[in-house]
């Protein structure tokens, strides 16, 4: 069985390729940037899974970040960048692999502007409840 945080970064991450909203923004959607990345582009930051299991079925709450990172003068590209993923995380219409969304919520939003101060940065962190497409409890 896949794992859960695998199964949801990897519909995360299908659905912002397949956009060409999205795509008109950033270069591409990595877990972790080659070197030779061309600004502007989304990377998964930490995850954090918790037990969301009840008697019926196994589950598991996420909290799932994405790091947008610009090389712009202003925000204005992360801004567009957000602007563009938010409808589609929230349309929660992922395709899981092995598991099955519930549901997926944006929880918070954060412009940063990188210390180098060659880069900024925006941070989408999200919600999402998750469980197992076998949901019997061992």
């Amino acid at each position: 069985m896949t794992s859960p945080v695998e199964a949801l970064r990897t519909a995360v991450r299908s659905q912002l390729l397949a956009d060409a909203n999205v795509m008109q923004i950033v270069t591409g959607v990595y877990e972790t940037a080659p070197s030779d990345a061309i600004y502007p582009y989304i990377t998964f930051g930490n995850d954090r899974l918790r037990d969301w299991s009840a008697k019926t079925f196994l589950g598991q709450e996420h909290d799932v970040i994405l790091n947008c990172w610009s090389t712009s003068h202003n925000f204005a590209e992360l801004y567009a960048a957000h602007d563009r993923i938010k409808p589609l995380l929230r349309a929660s219409n992922l395709t899981l692999q092995d598991h099955h969304l519930a549901v997926l919520t944006i929880q918070e939003e954060r412009f940063i502007l990188d210390r180098d101060r060659n880069r900024r940065l925006g941070v989408l962190r999200c919600r999402a409840l998750t469980h197992a497409d076998d949901i019997t409890p061992a």
